[in-house]
């Protein structure tokens, strides 16, 4: 369907550039925050100050209080909803990772917005196939597009060091300037501007074989209001100290247009504009270069690139990777998050998504390609989130097993075995069980619907490699590799037993009855390996608290072997709390010979074997407390140590002799 004449004016349809950018003064996000309580209801009753409230929480990272602003916004104003409220919400249930309802909701916006599947890669590669870092040279100030013209110079497009308060509409950032580069393949160190404005937006697209610099840039009309002078793509020529700009034929007035790119045999243009008759936010436009002189460039017919490329919401930054291939961000296909990266073939309409870590949760954009590595922009940084960062990415020699071949989608479900009521908010551990480490485990945690999604599973040789394992707050232990596979989807189903009141874990952990000396109750260094296996068991599941019950034989008097019982059983609680685990976790108990297993009582004679099943000590579960913090799961690589293929140390969390119990809680 397309768009009617609409000029994106207003906050609310331009700011979800998600390029978290710097707080500026036209945002104030914090002070917005503050101005209504921190809390996620508007003190304001008005559609649009809710819709900012959410995004102030978005653009500093409170993503929880932004999904729960951004939900009551489609609860309150559902008549006022458009589009970037859906992206928005897609965005904040991807980064809340509520999987299962950012799936549910893709196909509510590709219904809505009649949004086609895109198509995906052959081909499906490890983040361990490439190197991926912050190039050196990169500022806290914002750096948006870093070209090279040859390989030791260039230009970089980064926020304006002349105005800060002057924010460009369309794209929601700050006026952006133009500054030339020199590089080596480790670092790049910007020098002087070559141009910047107060009230001026300019950033660098392309260069050809003239010299000409061909930007996007914005004319002042003071008859006008500030949004109402939208981006343009001119010609920047040098001559001497002097700069002159021209206009060039792809403007369109009042309409935005911007980030063009010429294909390597000058012959094509394509770029970005929200002109009438688009399909979105902002589309794909490409054209013929009919002429191009050092003084003269004429374009020729511009054509929408259509539907294929183009949906109800953004294609924007394309680049030639080489005559027939654009690569080009969008956030309308719903992939990782943000405006993610996709390659798009002119000759045989060909469209694929690129591979992590191309793309991100976040916004990466500007991808460029070079000879021995890869240019992006990306706000994607864990430390500086409010503006992007130039990243090159490098190729590295990867064993032939280091590339996948196959993909699934991957679906997880975790219930309770008894109610079938799904066990939520929950951690779910995929690993592949011959070529385990850490780079091939995965931790995810169940949605509200006790589900776990991986759209894009990539695997080895098989599917049934991999064990999926789950150790729920109040259940035990499970994992399966029992998957249903059809119609490039692998299911999984994980029905964890429950604990209860009452429980022996010993049975559960495999523990040994701990062995004291004749009449002593000192532990010995064989009991403290079991000991210290149950520590790991209570450090892991700060929910659960045990009793320590010692039992002795019917040999001695009844007085006496309940005080050694109970001295044995304080014994071992001291030695578990010296471990770290908190006292009142662990009651200490001794039985004497009261709770005999078989008929070994006083005056009964019996060979030792028997007498012996009845010294023990049960660690007994005697209350859960709330699960309030679900840890992930903390496991050292795991090693195959010697080399059959199969993972058999302590790491790990797979069940490799399938007797209920992870590998490293497994004892030796």
């Amino acid at each position: 369907m397309f768009k009617k004449l609409i000029l994106i004016v207003a906050l609310g349809f331009s700011f979800l550039h998600a390029q978290n950018s710097e707080l500026h003064k036209n945002f104030e996000y914090n002070k917005i925050i503050l101005n209504n309580g921190s809390t996620y209801i508007s003190k304001i009753n008005k559609y649009g100050e809710q819709k900012l409230l959410a995004l102030s929480y978005f653009n500093t990272d409170k993503y929880s209080l932004s999904l729960q602003a951004i939900n009551y916004l489609f609860s309150k104003y559902p008549d006022k909803i458009d589009s970037s409220d859906y992206i928005l919400l897609l965005q904040l249930l991807q980064l809340n990772k509520k999987e299962v309802e950012a799936e549910n909701l893709k196909v509510v916006i590709e219904n809505k917005f009649k949004i086609k599947n895109i198509i995906k890669s052959d081909q499906c590669r490890n983040d361990s196939t490439f190197i991926i870092n912050i190039f050196s040279g990169s500022t806290l100030d914002g750096e948006y597009d870093l070209q090279l013209i040859d390989k030791k110079k260039g230009y970089i497009t980064k926020i304006s060091t002349q105005n800060h308060d002057n924010v460009n509409t369309w794209l929601a950032l700050p006026n952006f300037e133009i500054a030339e580069v020199d590089f080596n393949d480790s670092i790049f160190k910007t020098n002087k501007t070559l141009i910047a404005d107060s009230d001026r937006h300019y950033e660098f697209n392309a260069a050809d074989a003239y010299g000409n610099l061909y930007i996007t840039t914005n004319d002042i009309d003071n008859s006008r209001k500030r949004e109402l002078n939208p981006l343009q793509i001119k010609i920047l020529q040098v001559i001497g100290s002097e700069i002159k700009i021209k206009n060039t034929t792809l403007n369109e007035d009042l309409f935005n247009t911007a980030h063009l790119s010429i294909s390597p045999n000058n012959k094509i243009a394509v770029f970005s504009s929200d002109r009438i008759g688009g399909y979105g936010n902002s589309d794909l436009y490409i054209t013929n270069i009919e002429k191009q002189t050092k003084d003269t460039v004429i374009f020729g017919k511009i054509t929408n690139l259509g539907s294929a490329i183009n949906t109800s919401f953004r294609e924007t930054y394309p680049i030639f990777k080489n005559d027939s291939i654009i690569l080009f961000s969008s956030d309308g296909k719903f992939a990782f998050g943000g405006l993610d990266l996709y390659s798009y073939n002119l000759n045989s309409r060909e469209l694929q998504l690129l591979p992590k870590p191309f793309n991100s949760e976040k916004d990466d954009i500007n991808l460029r390609f070079y000879d021995s590595f890869y240019l992006l922009s990306s706000n994607r940084s864990e430390t500086d989130y409010y503006n992007d960062d130039i990243y090159r990415i490098t190729k590295k020699v990867v064993p032939p097993k280091a590339i996948v071949q196959k993909r699934v989608s991957l679906y997880v479900k975790l219930v309770d075995p008894i109610s079938n009521t799904p066990i939520s908010n929950q951690w779910v551990i995929i690993e592949n069980t011959k070529h385990n480490n850490t780079n091939n485990r995965l931790y995810l945690k169940t949605d509200s619907l006790g589900s776990v999604y991986v759209p894009d599973f990539c695997y080895l040789d098989s599917v049934s490699d991999y064990s999926v394992s789950a150790e729920p707050c109040n259940y035990k232990y499970c994992n399966s590799s029992n998957f249903t596979v059809s119609n490039e989807s692998a299911k999984i189903l994980l029905s964890p037993a429950s604990r209860k009141l009452g429980d022996e874990i010993g049975s559960e952990l495999k523990l040994k009855s701990i062995r004291y000396e004749l009449d002593k109750y000192e532990i010995t260094e064989n009991s403290k390996s079991e000991l210290n296996i149950l520590a790991s068991f209570l450090n892991k599941y700060p929910n659960i608290n045990i009793e320590l019950q010692s039992h002795t034989d019917s040999r001695g008097s009844d007085a006496y072997n309940l005080k050694l019982s109970n001295n044995r059983a304080k014994a071992a609680k001291d030695y578990v709390v010296s471990l770290g685990i908190e006292s009142n976790r662990i009651n200490s108990i001794g039985f004497g010979e009261t709770k005999l297993l078989n008929n070994c009582d006083n005056n009964i004679k019996c060979p030792e074997s028997e007498h012996e099943i009845n010294r023990r000590t049960e660690y007994v579960i005697t209350k859960f407390n709330p699960c309030e913090t679900i840890l992930k799961p903390i496991l050292s690589e795991a090693a195959d140590t010697d080399n059959d293929g199969i993972i058999d140390s302590l790491e790990g969390y797979h069940d490799s002799d399938n007797d209920g119990v992870p590998n490293y809680l497994d004892p030796k």
